[in-house]
């Protein structure tokens, strides 16, 4: 992973507190720091600081890896949902959305037998039509990633620049 990501300095941390605090803002900029724990339920979960959407790394380690790649963004204060799926290199589900203003930039893929049809409704009634942190959460519920188990101290490999 670190010949892959160009990153250069190499530590261990219980919890790689860094990546809460120094947030790269930038869409279209790679992370520059990768916190890398212990497998969980056949899943190795990578923590960076970027909101970069990671499709050519993703779609590059699942495909030479032969095995799943997901990755989620989620900024409560915007709204804004990301959910990207790449299996053995090919590009299963992505969805990108802005819940305040209602929009759904990207859904391509087919949909999953757990996905809500419409992803988005103006029924600010029903707190289920939102997709939203609570949504992505429950996506990764379905492939046996627990997200608050990433944020429980661990073994972290951090990779920086």
């Amino acid at each position: 992973m670190q010949e892959l990501s160009c990153l250069k300095t190499k530590s261990s941390s219980p919890f790689p507190n860094d990546i809460l605090e120094n947030p790269v803002y930038n869409m279209d900029s790679f992370p520059n720091l990768l916190a890398i724990n212990q497998p969980l339920n056949g899943w190795t979960s990578i923590l960076h600081n970027g909101f970069a959407k990671l499709h050519e790394p993703g779609q590059f380690l699942s495909q030479i890896l032969h095995t799943d790649f997901i990755q989620i963004i989620g900024q409560e204060n915007s709204d804004y949902y990301y959910f990207l799926y790449f299996s053995k290199g090919s590009l299963i589900r992505e969805i990108e959305v802005d819940s305040m203003q209602l929009i759904v930039f990207t859904d391509i893929g087919e949909k999953f037998s757990f996905e809500k049809n419409p992803i988005l409704t103006d029924d600010f009634e029903d707190e289920s039509n939102f997709f939203d942190v609570d949504t992505l959460e429950l996506y990764c519920k379905e492939f046996l990633i627990d997200i608050p188990a990433l944020y429980k101290p661990s073994d972290f490999i951090l990779l920086k620049k």
